[in-house]
């Protein structure tokens, strides 16, 4: 039975979509690999400078503008691309054109209003924050706006199916510039590097990228989308957008609630080794997110077409790659995670091993599930994505409450961990009922459930 499920997996090669799935992997896959690297080594570089305790103020300061980069950004990241692969692949030159100025014009408006709303909370409050903490907070703000650009760009990028080149503008060329600053400036210049320089000086490197990337992305676009006339949905666009964007907050608040409450629960300390050990945790992230930036314009598009068998030899190699790659991390880790710790970050920080192993075995688990919340969100069920985020999250928060405060920053681990396990759970239900099976498990049932989509 596994023999014949993965001969059929494998049938997926000669597929009349394969030649530009395989590209895309491939090229994506390198350049994950090189982003990843590049990113590992940035936080090396900032853990090396300032210390656990500075790491642990710049996390803070990155988490509450990851978290308020949501609103700015509208819910209209994964929107794009999938609004924009569904008209391309129709050829409605029309839409197209609307999509890409609204959600322009929406993200532009929305992050620069929480932008200044952000600062003046912060101004008007210095004596509840440390001095380190409130100028890292105001320094944060300035990469809300450019954030939201530049993922804008990437899923405009890989809505045109361009995913190679949607991803370089994230986890390559923006890392690269700001990897090059960070070794540049405290060379050249003798200034002891400050969380809040640090974040400056992210700011500028994406300001950078941003900026040249849209105006090449503009100049390249069609004269009929550019000049033409357009064609909104802004009614039928804003009830996508808004589970959307509860499902994005649900997200981030998933990825930053453990070192806002380390740091509230325990010390600053304690959250800059939470911080190194998420940020190691990349390594077994990077195949997640590869698969998953890989085949968000494949799903729309196969489902866009009634094609389910297509689909669900997709969600089955995805989840295979999955599951495989974040199970070699953790391998690596376990055996050689002390030692890499120490050598790369610091003595300081080998303390981090137990965090970083949980946070492994959590993108385990989610590996494990497959690519449930980008097909749920791929095939227009994004209130499911946004109602397993929910209950996930808020069970997450409420046992990271419970444990941190009793067994330090471990405590929020796990809690991330039983999150990602709920969240799959119920995805993974909702995906069963509709014949669909996004999980590893569909590797064993394959051939039955290509049956029964003809």
């Amino acid at each position: 039975m596994f023999t014949k499920s993965l001969d059929r997996l494998l049938s997926l090669i000669s597929a009349p979509a394969a030649s530009g799935l395989l590209r895309a992997t491939f090229g994506s896959g390198l350049l994950w690999f090189v982003g990843t690297c590049l990113t590992f080594l940035i936080g090396v570089q900032l853990a090396r400078h300032l210390g656990a305790e500075g790491y642990g103020i710049y996390g803070v300061a990155l988490a509450v503008v990851t978290l308020l980069g949501v609103p700015a950004q509208c819910g209209l990241i994964n929107l794009t691309t999938r609004e924009v692969a569904a008209a391309n692949a129709t050829n409605d030159v029309p839409r197209l054109s609307g999509i890409l100025r609204t959600f322009s014009a929406a993200t532009l408006i929305g992050s620069v209003c929480v932008g200044i709303l952000a600062a003046i909370v912060i101004a008007a409050w210095p004596g509840q924050l440390s001095p380190g903490l409130h100028r890292s907070l105001l320094a944060a703000l300035l990469l809300l706006p450019l954030f939201a650009f530049s993922a804008q760009v990437g899923a405009w990028l890989r809505g045109f199916e361009r995913t190679v080149l949607g991803q370089a503008v994230e986890v390559l060329f923006r890392p690269a510039l700001f990897l090059l600053v960070l070794f540049l400036v405290p060379l050249l210049t003798h200034t002891a590097l400050t969380p809040a320089l640090a974040l400056g000086l992210q700011a500028a490197a994406v300001f950078v990228i941003v900026a040249v990337t849209m105006v090449l992305i503009w100049l390249r676009l069609p004269a009929a989308v550019r000049k033409g006339p357009s064609r909104s949905s802004p009614k039928a666009w804003f009830r996508a957008a808004m589970p959307m964007m509860f499902t994005e907050g649900m997200r981030q608040l998933d990825g930053t609630y453990g070192v806002l409450l380390v740091a509230a629960l325990a010390t600053t300390s304690d959250a800059g080794l939470y911080r190194v050990a998420l940020s190691s945790m990349a390594l077994a992230t990077a195949p997640i997110s590869l698969i998953n930036l890989v085949i968000s314009p494949f799903i729309a598009k196969f489902y866009a077409r009634g094609d389910l068998r297509q689909l669900q030899l997709l969600a089955t190699g995805a989840a295979v790659f999955m599951s495989a790659g974040a199970g070699a991390v953790i391998l690596v880790f376990a055996v050689l995670g002390h030692w890499a710790l120490g050598l790369f970050f610091g003595a300081e920080f080998t303390a981090a091993q137990p965090l970083l192993i949980v946070l492994c075995l959590a993108q385990l688990v989610a590996g494990l599930f497959g690519p449930s919340a980008m097909v749920m969100t791929m095939i227009g069920r994004e209130r499911i994505v946004a109602i397993s985020y929910f209950i996930s999250v808020v069970c997450s928060i409420v046992m990271a409450v419970v444990l941190v405060p009793r067994i330090g920053a471990i405590g929020a681990a796990f809690a991330y961990l039983l999150g990602n396990a709920i969240r799959g759970v119920i995805m993974n239900t909702y995906a069963f009922r509709q014949g669909l099976d996004l999980s590893l498990v569909s590797l064993i049932r394959l051939p039955g459930l290509l049956r029964a989509h003809g």
